[in-house]
């Protein structure tokens, strides 16, 4: 701290007292009336060292009622740290009058997010503001390799790399054609999922896989019902198959228990239902005729009980079929067989 005024001298002052006088005022004024505060006989316009830490001083301006802050700078390493802004004009930087150091500089965070207009980037700023927008665009964990490839027909490819294998086999590419149609070929390495929009057709090894962009892949909901426009692979056939034919058992069902003359029946699967009856009744009860519709109102007859001549009776009826409805028709029976009823 060098620091000083004498105030007023008083005229029987000796020589040597004046002499000291003097010599503490020349100190401070070589220091630069330097102090961790402002000296008390500041007057406006004084330029005073405020020293902050052993590694940062700042050169102050007393304004009468203020300090304004002018360089500040590390005594230790001789270098400045930070300069006021008026001082930071674009011709001065633009001349290189001031050392990079000596202007604010950008943080990670506001290169990355690109809205300040008041700091410097270094290249390392650059860089990562660079890697912030690429991974916003292609993922984070993905960098794009943008080049010509060195063949004799030249062309450009896009390649993605995971972040742990630059430089090894890209994880999947996209390449202009060398042939003469110019489409683009996408080379994926492993398992994934290649998206293809708007009105391309995706090919896979020279075949077309599917040539309609515009149209979705069919939901469940949609494959059961048989509605919409998406498309179905094997597994929504199979699902939309299944919906279609419920309580379809499989094999060969005794439904006599289920079954009554004269009520009326829906084959509700997806496939032709086959229908076997047999019965043993005498002469005099009559033939039983089997009906089918195909809208549950007009039945039409398509079979009906042999006559067994031994016994004089209409037996079996499973000698005119098994009788087959379609899907979706109805059936019906003139009266509930007596031995046994059988759907397959």
């Amino acid at each position: 701290m060098t620091q000083y005024d004498f105030g007023v001298i008083d005229p029987d002052t000796s020589g040597i007292e004046l002499a000291d006088m003097l010599m503490q005022l020349r100190d401070a004024i070589h220091a630069r009336h330097s102090g961790p505060t402002r000296p008390s006989y500041a007057v406006p316009g004084l330029l005073w060292v405020q020293e902050q830490t052993p590694t940062q001083n700042r050169l102050m301006v007393f304004t009468g009622s203020g300090d304004i802050p002018l360089v500040s700078y590390n005594p230790q390493t001789n270098s400045i740290t930070d300069v006021a802004p008026f001082l930071r004009s674009a011709p001065l930087i633009t001349s290189g009058e001031f050392a990079a150091e000596r202007i604010p500089r950008a943080t990670q965070a506001e290169a990355e997010a690109g809205v300040i207009s008041s700091k410097l980037m270094t290249p390392l700023r650059v860089a990562q503001a660079i890697a912030a927008r690429v991974a916003g665009v292609f993922g984070t964990r993905q960098t794009l390799d943008l080049g010509t490839a060195l063949t004799t027909n030249l062309w450009t490819a896009i390649r993605f790399y995971s972040a742990n294998a630059a430089g090894v086999t890209p994880a999947a590419s996209i390449n202009r054609n060398q042939g003469a149609d110019g489409a683009l070929v996408i080379d994926q390495q492993g398992n994934g999922v290649i998206n293809v929009s708007g009105g391309s057709t995706l090919r896979r090894n020279g075949h077309d896989v599917w040539h309609d962009g515009n149209r979705p892949k069919a939901t469940v909901a949609e494959a059961e019902a048989l509605t919409g426009p998406g498309i179905m692979d094997a597994n929504l056939v199979g699902t939309a198959f299944d919906a279609r034919q419920p309580g379809d058992p499989g094999g060969v069902q005794d439904v006599t228990a289920q079954r009554t003359g004269g009520t009326v029946y829906q084959n509700t699967w997806a496939r032709p239902r086959y229908v076997s009856i047999y019965e043993s009744r005498i002469d005099n009860d009559g033939p039983n005729f089997f009906y089918i519709s195909h809208d549950g109102v007009t039945f039409t007859i398509i079979g009906q009980s042999a006559l067994d001549r031994s016994s004089n009776s209409h037996i079996n009826m499973i000698a005119q079929g098994p009788y087959v409805v379609p899907p979706g028709w109805y059936y019906r029976l003139n009266r509930t067989p007596n031995v046994w009823w059988r759907e397959y």
